[in-house]
């Protein structure tokens, strides 16, 4: 749905802001979060793989962990979390989640650096850290893919 505002420029207002919000909000925020527990399997489960079995430093660890759930989610994401795969020019739509993620996951992260640093059960159960992390960040990456990355125009 397009509108315009006072200089005369469409603005993009998804549909569902105007008529059954909640439906819709719902339905994206379900699959927002089984999106996210992919990432989130393919993070914790190369992290512990890359850290804990093949003896790879846990930051290093977590870079590489993290560049495969971002390619994971952006994909699931794009086809069916928020169905909008033609909404946007395919590069444009590819950096907008780019710096998202970027944002998401740089909270994400420091989380992980500062709770691994403490030692302890962090370093023991690496996924622990990975899932703190990950709940935080989710908030902020939801707010920013549904109403700037994937939203309809």
């Amino acid at each position: 749905m397009h509108h315009e505002n006072k200089s005369g420029l469409p603005i993009c207002v998804p549909a569902d802001t105007v008529i059954n919000v909640m439906p819709g909000l719902k339905k994206q925020l379900f699959r927002f979060g089984v999106v996210g527990g992919a990432g989130f399997a393919a993070d914790a489960g190369l992290v512990t793989v890359f850290y804990k079995l093949l003896g790879f430093n846990p930051l290093l660890s977590r870079v590489i962990s993290i560049s495969v759930a971002i390619t994971v989610t952006v994909v699931l994401h794009r086809h069916w979390a928020f169905n909008v795969a033609q909404a946007h020019s395919f590069y444009y739509q590819q950096l907008s989640y780019l710096v998202t993620q970027g944002i998401g996951q740089a909270l994400n992260f420091a989380i992980y650096a500062v709770l691994i640093g403490q030692g302890m059960i962090w370093q023991t159960w690496p996924f622990l850290a990975v899932a703190s992390g990950s709940i935080a960040a989710m908030m902020v990456t939801f707010s920013l893919s549904k109403w700037w990355v994937f939203r309809p125009c």
